[in-house]
């Protein structure tokens, strides 16, 4: 993707967001809403992965993928986030928060740029690390 066009298409989306989405929830459990935010960050990194995987086949561009000890930062900070929230909700944990429809706009802009601050990040466990690799894409995760 282009540099800017990913800030571009964020800042569209959460303002298509403030304008159609109504009413917005304004109480939800922390599970409900710790879940709703991982859901959403999973979504995003799906959606940059699949943009990517296209504009690879589109060029052809077809070098065979590498094996490494290395997991994408975002799938798993989207998953740990995942099961943070089954585990809030289902055990009832956390009380109820209350998000004004600017709450919830904030807290989705702050959430999507931490996704795409993230979006090059891979961590890898043999030797343990955090590298920045744009080309991950390409990289099969081993144990």
């Amino acid at each position: 993707m282009g540099k800017f066009l990913e800030p571009g298409l964020i800042g569209l989306a959460l303002f298509s967001a403030g304008i159609m989405a109504n009413p917005w929830p304004e109480s939800l459990s922390t599970g409900q809403t710790v879940l709703i935010f991982s859901v959403i960050f999973l979504a995003h990194t799906l959606l940059r992965d699949l943009v990517l995987l296209y504009q690879q086949k589109k060029r052809k561009n077809s070098t065979a993928p590498k094996v490494a000890q290395v997991f994408c930062m975002e799938s798993g900070v989207g998953m740990i986030l995942v099961a943070f929230g089954i585990i809030l909700f289902l055990g009832n944990i956390g009380g109820v928060l209350n998000l004004t429809k600017t709450g919830w706009l904030l807290s989705l802009a702050v959430l999507m740029l931490i996704n795409y601050g993230l979006k090059d990040l891979v961590f890898g466990w043999n030797p343990w690390r955090i590298y920045r690799d744009p080309n991950h894409l390409n990289i099969i995760p081993r144990l």
